[in-house]
């Protein structure tokens, strides 16, 4: 019960993200307030719970890391484009996608790289407790 929980707050945090970003991205780049109906609301949140069921790649151990991470950044770049594309129809042409995958890769590559660095100073932090010897 409590990972059901924990997987539908998450898919709703990521719907809550989401329906943000939208409103944003309409306001700032087409100027205008995006409607979202309850069937692009429906297809959103199924998007999230998508996101939040395939997230679980990143934690197969059998697969490499490599393909982990390819496979997760895939899968963003394909929810970024339902929901900019399909729902809030702000990408209408080729070069508009064009735009936002690159955009979108490039806040991938950025939070990565940064959750990398605080999980390697971390691995770092526990390997120096384990290997502290005392000199008394």
């Amino acid at each position: 019960m409590n990972k059901l929980k924990k997987f539908l707050t998450d898919s709703c945090i990521l719907f809550t993200v989401f329906v943000f970003i939208l409103y944003i991205a309409g306001h700032a780049i087409i100027s205008t307030s995006i409607t979202i109906t309850l069937k692009t609301a429906a297809i959103l949140f199924l998007c999230c719970l998508l996101l939040r069921v395939l997230h679980n790649v990143l934690y197969i151990k059998k697969i490499p890391v490599a393909l982990r991470i390819l496979a997760h950044y895939l899968l963003i770049i394909c929810a970024a484009y339902i929901g900019f594309a399909l729902i809030a129809k702000i990408v209408t042409n080729s070069l508009a996608t064009f735009v936002l995958l690159s955009a979108i890769t490039a806040i991938y590559c950025g939070v990565s790289a940064i959750i990398m660095a605080i999980g390697n100073k971390q691995k770092e932090g526990e390997k120096q407790k384990k290997e502290y010897k005392s000199i008394f």
